[in-house]
């Protein structure tokens, strides 16, 4: 028996596990998506790591998407809350902005795993920075879309990758933003 023939290359570099400097350069709300709990809100948390550069000398870029919501006991909370370095009082988090953190460095911890015949890069764990740690300028260009009427940019949704517009496209929010889009004026429309 000869063992299978492995999996063609994307071309695409995964961020090397280990603890990293990491950036974040992208905030992006993916709508409700179904998921095995059901459907959810969503939202897209990209890094990268200015230290840690792929073969072209860009720096990794790393991300996660989480449940858009701020339950003390929800991950998006207590990975901001370990990004920040202290707990979040019940009022500060409900006057968060989640686009504050685009600019704001910290330290991923990633590791490698494998489901099927693919190797994902994951964030393990989140930490803010040791006090005096300089925070390197971004490399990426900050990203920050909404789904929300009033912060809807649309030069930002077709700046998107294909598949991040694909998912969002498939949210009631993103559907809804389309049907009023349709039918107002041109100088009114979202679109």
């Amino acid at each position: 028996m000869y063992l299978p023939k492995p999996a063609e290359s994307t071309g695409f570099q995964k961020c090397p596990e280990g603890t990293h400097l990491a950036t974040c350069y992208e905030v992006i709300d993916r709508g409700t998506q179904e998921t095995r709990w059901g459907k959810k809100r969503q939202v897209w948390i990209g890094w990268e790591t200015p230290n840690e550069l792929m073969d072209d000398g860009r720096p990794f870029v790393i991300g996660d998407k989480y449940t858009f919501n701020s339950h003390e006991k929800s991950t998006l909370r207590n990975h901001l809350e370990l990004w920040r370095g202290k707990r979040f009082s019940d009022d500060e988090i409900s006057k968060f902005a989640i686009e504050s953190v685009i600019g704001t460095a910290c330290l991923l911890s990633v590791i490698h795993k494998e489901s099927g015949d693919r190797v994902y890069a994951n964030i393990a764990s989140i930490a803010a920075l040791p006090k005096g740690t300089e925070t390197p300028e971004l490399h990426n260009e900050r990203v920050f879309f909404s789904l929300e009427r009033s912060e809807f940019n649309e030069a930002v949704f077709n700046s998107l990758s294909e598949r991040m517009q694909e998912t969002i496209k498939q949210s009631p929010e993103y559907a809804e933003l389309a049907m009023v889009g349709a039918g107002e004026t041109e100088g009114d429309s979202p679109f």
